[in-house]
């Protein structure tokens, strides 16, 4: 038994459409999400414990869309088998591709910063590094060496305090902090100055 709305998150037919699983998942589940959904309805009738799951549906006309699936509660029969399960599903298609367009953009922010020939870093509030490859090169240490430090770690004694009060702003949000000039020290001990 169907709402109205779960036919059009589907993309089925009320008037031909037989509500059976099996045929939800030949007519309306996308080939690639198939095995995992028909695993998932196994292991729920298994264990009378429904695990709420994202697949995708494909429509008549071709499109794809997300469904989040989910909630609900089983109905024994005499015997305590499951005779009904009762649940929910959401169209989760505009959250997908937000995500996707995100997990996009980070990927090429990563090339970008990685491949850049000027030495840069990201310094999280907690004053853990990330770093790029010319950033290393610089200083003569791998990215493993410096990936997750503390940018004291690596900045000449007399420099932390004032690098300190200059990024503290940053911080803050005041996105005008002026650049400035500091020594970092390289993994052989000299010393390496650089405008940041």
């Amino acid at each position: 038994e169907w709402s109205d709305e779960m036919f059009r998150l589907f993309g089925l037919d009320q008037a031909t459409f037989s509500g059976s699983l099996p045929d939800v998942i030949a007519s309306a589940i996308h080939p690639a999400d198939r095995q995992k959904v028909e695993q998932s309805n196994l292991a729920v009738m298994r264990d009378k414990n429904p695990v709420p799951l994202e697949y995708r549906v494909v429509w008549p006309d071709g499109s794809v869309h997300w469904v989040w699936a989910g909630g609900g509660e089983f109905i024994l029969d005499e015997q305590g088998s499951p005779a009904r399960l009762s649940g929910v599903a959401q169209d989760i298609t505009a959250r997908k591709e937000a995500e996707d367009a995100l997990r996009e953009s980070e990927d090429k922010f990563k090339y970008v910063f990685d491949h850049s020939v000027s030495g840069k870093s990201i310094t999280l509030a907690s004053g853990e590094l990330y770093v790029n490859r010319a950033f290393c090169e610089i200083l003569g240490y791998t990215k493993e060496e410096l990936n997750g430090r503390r940018w004291q770690e690596i900045t000449h004694p007399d420099d932390i305090a004032p690098t300190n009060e200059r990024i503290s702003p940053l911080y803050a949000g005041d996105q005008d902090a002026a650049r400035f000039t500091k020594r970092y020290i390289h993994k052989n001990g000299s010393v390496v100055w650089a405008d940041v």
